[in-house]
């Protein structure tokens, strides 16, 4: 059994059904159902997603879960082979190649772990909409005030389509370090911070993170004023994700320099 749970035949077929359903998974995001679906999926925490949207998509839902089971029977081939064969081969005969090849695994293990439950805990919310003098209450009592937003460039630029805009964005047209959103946060009545905010240059405190991922144009009492569009992430292992796939590309970098060997030319 553990060895049938270790063998690369069996890594090989769960990387081929992953790669399967990724191709599935972009087939069902044809039909706008599907893609409206994705997309508040991708803007929520996982299991909060599931219980509000199971019976409206259930062939999405079964799609994710066929994924996410098809990702912990990776994972656990991946800690079976690594403890049976990459570590047991570094122990027996000790060199860097085979102790860095044991790394490269156990790093992977670790991002897996990390990405899986970043994806369950937490909080997480996009499409903050907020114009200066507006409020956003979530979690425990914590609270954002936009306080102000400064847009230096041409607001004319913010009321072209998503795409144009992408195709707009250009350092010409769009100076990141020129426009930035004033944001406080509270938690309890209690400010906690106050701080400028660029684009994509996000508010951090402990494991909260406040992203202005779009300037907007909103309309209030009739008029056009330009505001921002947020995205709210907290959760304690997003730290250790980043670190953990740091790592992992580092071990991979080292482990191909050491086995490196150059090609030589036959004079």
């Amino acid at each position: 059994m553990i060895q049938r749970l270790s063998s690369i035949r069996l890594t090989f077929a769960l990387l081929t059904l992953l790669l399967v359903l990724m191709g599935t998974g972009i087939c069902l995001t044809l039909f706008p159902e599907y893609k409206a679906a994705v997309k508040v999926m991708n803007q929520t925490i996982v299991y909060h997603w599931f219980a509000a949207c199971w019976r409206q998509t259930p062939i999405l839902t079964a799609w994710v879960l066929l994924v996410s089971l098809t990702a912990v029977i990776l994972a656990f081939n991946t800690a079976i082979c690594s403890m049976t064969n990459q570590l047991y081969a570094a122990i027996k005969i000790a060199s860097l190649r085979r102790w860095s090849f044991f790394v490269i695994h156990f790093m992977f293990l670790l991002v897996l772990a990390c990405h899986g439950i970043t994806m369950v805990t937490g909080h997480k919310q996009e499409n903050v909409r907020l114009a200066p003098g507006e409020s956003h209450v979530f979690g425990e009592n914590c609270r954002i005030d936009l306080v102000d937003v400064t847009f230096s460039d041409n607001p004319d630029f913010l009321t072209m389509n998503k795409k144009k805009r992408h195709q707009m964005m250009t350092r010409e047209n769009f100076h990141p370090k020129q426009n930035f959103a004033k944001i406080a946060l509270s938690q309890n009545g209690r400010q906690e911070g106050l701080q400028n905010v660029f684009f994509l240059t996000p508010l951090k405190h402990r494991s909260l993170r406040v992203t202005v991922a779009d300037f907007i144009l909103k309309e209030i009492n009739g008029q056009k004023t330009v505001g921002v569009n947020l995205v709210i992430t907290r959760n304690f292992f997003t730290g250790f994700f980043f670190t953990a796939y740091a790592l992992m590309i580092i071990a991979l970098a080292c482990f191909i320099a050491i086995t490196w060997k150059p090609r030589t030319q036959d004079i």
